[in-house]
């Protein structure tokens, strides 16, 4: 198991004038929409440390994981509001 594959360290990069809030959205859009890689496992986690205090970890599970609602069920139980 090499948690290099799995769990990716980015930094938010905050325009002039965009909040961080906005800032981590727009990261959202951009990596929903770029295909994960084939040849790695079919998720992907993306931290992005020191955001509102803390950090926020941005989620990418293949759909063949598990359907829309209900992977969002088990996200928002072994996560934080």
């Amino acid at each position: 198991f090499d948690l290099s594959r799995h769990v990716l360290p980015m930094a938010l990069d905050i325009a002039p004038g965009e909040s961080e809030r906005s800032a981590l959205q727009r990261m959202c859009g951009e990596l929903a929409m770029t295909p994960l890689d084939p040849a790695r496992p079919l998720w992907q986690f993306h931290l992005v440390p020191h955001y509102e205090g803390g950090s926020a970890l941005i989620a990418r599970v293949h759909h063949c994981i598990g359907d829309g609602i209900a992977l969002i069920s088990v996200m928002m139980s072994i996560t934080d509001g």
